[in-house]
């Protein structure tokens, strides 16, 4: 990445998508780098609503009490009855 002042340049290739690209701007009027901030914007608002789970070698009965805590603290699920 290569700094100027407070501006970030990244060298992307774009030529994938391209067509792409092209489209976007047509269709909303705007420039390349509009269109690109855009799409960084809307992909980071969608991923900042997800959860990430990364796998463990736990037990069995670790597993089902944090299944079982983790469940409770969510509306509209219930633990009741778990395994």
């Amino acid at each position: 990445m290569k700094q100027i002042g407070r501006r970030h340049i990244y060298p992307v290739d774009l030529k994938d998508v391209d067509e792409a690209l092209e489209m976007i701007v047509e269709k909303i009027g705007c420039s390349k780098a509009d269109a690109i901030r855009d799409a960084i914007r809307f992909y980071a608002d969608y991923l900042s609503g997800l959860e990430v789970i990364r796998y463990r070698e736990i037990g069995r009965e670790e597993a089902k009490e944090e299944i079982k805590a983790y469940i409770k603290g969510k509306d509209g699920v219930s633990a009741d009855g778990f395994c």
